[in-house]
């Protein structure tokens, strides 16, 4: 705010501490979605984790133990997402032309925001 940048140095087991109760709540989401694609785990043959919450190594084990496998880490999920923001963008603009494809928006697990403050 105001060219001030806020920096908070903090160790991974606080990190972990405080986002403990979010690792149980990992499950509920792939269930979800094996639920409503029909499909069950011996069906799928890689797990790709995307989003800046699954570079933790906490949501990273419960993601494994959750499905029962290792983690596919081929994937640069920062490129996968600018290029999903490129090819819709494409397919928006009059002035590229791109092969169809389906985009369902939908926000299946809304977000909720809380205030942190920290003491320096």
């Amino acid at each position: 705010m105001d060219d001030v940048d806020l920096k908070v140095p903090i160790k991974r087991s606080e990190l972990e501490e405080l986002c403990g109760d979010h690792k149980e709540r990992v499950k509920g989401p792939i269930e979800e979605a094996l639920k409503r694609s029909g499909l069950s785990m011996d069906l799928i043959s890689q797990v790709v984790p995307v989003g800046g919450g699954t570079r933790m190594p906490m949501i990273q084990d419960a993601i494994t133990a959750a499905t029962g496998r290792t983690l596919s880490r081929h994937l640069n999920s920062d490129e996968a997402c600018a290029l999903g923001a490129a090819y819709r963008a494409a397919e928006l603009s009059a002035g590229f032309k791109v092969k169809p494809f389906l985009i369902k928006d939908a926000v299946v697990h809304p977000i909720q925001v809380s205030q942190f403050f920290f003491s320096v």
